[in-house]
């Protein structure tokens, strides 16, 4: 998306674009150690999603142990659209691992 609706002439052309494609290279979630709090987390991805990869998802997944993954139809803006009971429904479950079937004190 973003190759398309940036200016990238007038920020230096291609030699911006491909510094920016370094930069942002290096940033993942994967150089850093899981939270302690990894297996409560569900993570939501769309198995047709344009902008997040799966195999991006699978690897935070496999990184952050004991976390779950589940799979929906569609792509990003679907899952924001349709798949709001699918993010709550995620949002919960990971509060009922945290906090227990007290809930929130």
């Amino acid at each position: 998306m973003l190759s398309r609706a940036v200016d990238w002439p007038a920020l230096g052309g291609l030699t911006a674009r491909d510094r920016l494609a370094e930069v942002l290279g290096t940033v993942s979630t994967l150089h850093f150690p899981p939270p302690p709090t990894a297996r409560s987390a569900v993570l939501v991805a769309a198995a047709r999603d344009g902008y997040v990869p799966a195999v991006a998802t699978a690897a935070l997944h496999d990184h952050w142990t004991g976390s779950e993954l589940r799979w929906v139809g569609g792509g990003h803006a679907s899952l924001l659209i349709t798949g709001l009971g699918a993010l709550a429904g995620a949002i919960e479950d990971s509060f009922d691992r945290t906090f227990g079937s007290r809930g929130i004190v």
